[in-house]
Formats: C-alpha cells, sequence, structure tokens
C-alpha cells in the first residue's frame, strides 16, 4: 500500500514479479534479471463490475444482452479512499536496470523489501544479502551495500531521516544505513536468536528509533 496525491493505492505485485513501489504517477515491480515493469497509474484501465454467472443468466433470461459494467468499482463509490482503480492491467514498459555490475550475482534476485527514501527518487532494496541503492527515476543502480551474512528480510524508511534506511535479516542482525558516508553502514543491531524478520522504525519526540 502506497499513497498517490490524496488516494490511498495497494498494488498487489503480479505472479513471478518481486516488491512493487509507487514513485509518482508510476508504479514499479521488480522483475527477473534486473528488470523493473512500470505501469503508469493514469493510464490504468477502470475496474468494472463482475456479474456471477447467475446474474448472466437471468440477464440473459430476461432478454438483456449486455450488462452495464460502467461501475469503476464495487466498493463504496462515496468513500474515494476506498476505490479500487484497476485490477489486472499488463505493464505499460520495461526498464533494463543499469550498473547491474555493482551487485554480485545481480540476475539471480527477484526480491521481497523495497522502500523509498523520503523526498528522493532513490530506494533500496534486497539482493540477497546485498542492499543496493537505485535511482528508480532513470533506472541506475546508484551503490550497493554489503554487511549482512545472510539475506534482508525486510527494508524501512523514515521521513525522520530521509538519507537512511533500516534493514533486517536472517543473520539475525538490524543495520541502520546511511548512503552518505563512505561504507553505508552506521549501526548494527543484534535481533533474538533465529532469524530477525521485520525491523521498523518508530519515531518518538521527532526522533526515530
Amino acid at each position: 500500500a502506497d499513497t498517490l496525491g490524496n488516494m490511498s493505492v495497494t498494488a498487489y505485485a503480479p505472479s513471478g514479479a518481486g516488491s512493487i513501489l509507487i514513485h509518482g504517477d508510476r508504479l514499479l515491480s521488480r522483475h527477473v534479471a534486473g528488470s523493473l515493469r512500470i505501469w503508469d497509474i493514469n493510464q490504468l484501465t477502470p475496474h468494472k463490475r463482475d456479474y456471477s454467472l447467475s446474474e448472466k443468466k437471468e440477464a440473459k433470461k430476461n432478454g438483456v444482452a449486455v450488462l452495464d459494467n460502467s461501475e469503476n468499482t464495487w466498493r463504496d463509490m462515496d468513500d474515494e479512499d476506498d476505490i479500487e482503480i484497476t485490477r489486472g492491467d499488463k505493464h505499460h514498459s520495461t526498464e533494463k536496470l543499469k550498473n547491474l555490475d555493482l551487485i554480485p550475482n545481480a540476475g539471480d534476485y527477484v526480491g521481497r523489501a523495497w522502500a523509498l527514501l523520503h523526498d528522493s527518487s532513490l530506494s533500496a532494496f534486497d539482493a540477497g544479502s546485498y542492499a543496493p541503492l537505485v535511482d528508480v527515476s532513470n533506472a541506475t543502480v546508484v551503490r550497493c551495500f554489503a554487511g549482512h551474512s545472510a539475506a534482508i528480510e525486510s527494508i524501512e524508511t523514515t521521513a525522520a531521516m530521509p538519507d537512511v534506511f533500516l534493514t533486517s535479516s536472517e543473520d539475525n542482525l538490524a543495520k541502520i544505513w546511511d548512503y552518505r558516508t563512505k561504507y553505508g553502514c552506521t549501526i548494527t543491531l543484534d535481533g533474538s536468536d533465529g532469524k530477525l524478520s521485520a525491523a521498523r522504525w518508530a519515531v518518538v519526540g521527532g526522533h526515530p528509533f
């Protein structure tokens, strides 16, 4: 889920795709072999009402050849935050990530975690135990951070610190990264026994923890 203007947007990645991200009016999905699938949200086909088989049979029985499916949602039309814009549209374009050589074995990863740094076109995602930084405005890998010894499970950002991101990993560690620094990782935290599947920011009094 993400926001687009004043609308709440929930997007589900198609089968075989990796994690998704909304940047501006584009929805991006990581795909195999280091590429991005891109949807222009303004060009998405509105969702049409689905009629049940019994409704279609009843319409045919009554001599109605074509059912009206102009209603663009099956949800509450009075609630703008609850309108489903679309479902099932094929992606509009595909872009290959540039500078893929910065990511070891880049083609092996589709990934599960992806987060946009606040007020930026920079994003961080998981590539096994690596955390590449990608500029989604031009599909370019800017840097690749190394420090985890097992797969990254989650990535979080916070508006309170727009230049940093937080990762959790199966190596039982959470790490805070600042892309402005030479080595990237600024803080390492030990988690509980076993893999650390998620880590979250908590902002108290304007300070993230």
